[in-house]
């Protein structure tokens, strides 16, 4: 926040109020509230910035471009309106009279669980159609062509049919892809690129975990459909199931990764085979590491 803007300040005048010998019991009251136009968020007109008396362009300060009644060249006016989403971050933790570096607003951003996309795309091209060609018989040719088919279609003068669809997420697996300890994310996007959310828990503060890996010998071979139960030192216990799946069309790294939050290690180690066997891993077992078990 610029120093000039703070504060912003208003002035109110109660211009009618409530008195005696009005024509009826009932009586109203009303006021005029005068504030800034540098008051809350906003965006400035070229004309409200200017260095050694001049504005952009540059044009020299003079009386008759700055009047009382306002700005006759570059005002808000000459702006044309502008019409995009928008992501709206709170910034008022922040301490006022000072500028906001980026590192804040990136910050304030990540508190508010706010995640911009890149470009701020929210859709992309779907399909297209030949609507004069081998697609005329298709049955969005027409309301597409009219605009009231109430999807987010158009038909250009040539006769080709655009379908835009919604940017979305249909699968995502979780994997440590730089090996820090903590988990990314990987997602796929429907009709685009996939997207790598990398997470940095690692880089804020120490992580402490368990992969384990599981080798059947008596069952398959991935151990898929295990019972695998960490106990830590305070008694907690954090049990998982090798189902070697993650989601919808996913599929995630198979060591299963467990959080130990602040413990400094594992107490033991439980895994219940799909044979019907259980077997034990006495501790004390140090975190961040991959641990192997085959079964026996």
């Amino acid at each position: 926040m610029h120093p000039a803007h703070v504060p912003p300040g208003f002035g109110y005048l109660l211009h009618r109020r409530h008195e005696p010998g009005g024509p009826d019991r009932r009586s109203g009251a009303s006021g005029i509230l005068v504030t800034s136009d540098h008051a809350g968020t906003h965006i400035d007109a070229l004309c409200h910035q200017a260095e050694d008396l001049q504005i952009h362009g540059p044009r020299k300060m003079t009386p008759r471009l700055q009047t009382s009644a306002g700005f006759t060249e570059l005002g808000i006016d000459s702006v044309a309106p502008i019409m995009a989403r928008g992501v709206l971050i709170d910034l008022a933790p922040c301490a006022p009279a000072r500028w906001v570096p980026l590192a804040e607003v990136q910050a304030a951003a990540q508190k508010q669980g706010v995640e911009p996309r890149a470009g701020n795309a929210t859709q992309q091209v779907w399909f297209t159609l030949e609507c004069r060609g081998k697609d005329a018989f298709s049955q969005l040719c027409r309301p597409c062509a009219e605009g009231g088919s109430g999807v987010a279609c158009q038909v250009d003068s040539a006769g080709h049919l655009t379908m835009m669809g919604a940017l979305g997420t249909r699968a995502a697996v979780a994997v440590d892809l730089d090996n820090d300890g903590d988990v990314d994310i990987v997602t796929n996007e429907f009709n685009g690129k996939p997207q790598l959310l990398v997470s940095d828990l690692a880089q804020r503060h120490r992580v402490r975990f368990l992969k384990i890996r599981l080798q059947g010998t008596r069952t398959n071979r991935d151990g898929l459909g295990a019972i695998v139960t960490v106990g830590l030192p305070s008694g907690r216990q954090i049990t998982k199931v090798a189902d070697g799946k993650s989601g919808y069309l996913s599929q995630s790294d198979l060591p299963l990764y467990f959080g130990l939050g602040d413990a400094e290690g594992a107490a033991q180690i439980r895994v219940r085979w799909p044979s019907g066997r259980v077997q034990q891993i006495a501790g004390p077992i140090t975190p961040n590491q991959t641990l192997e078990i085959v079964e026996r």
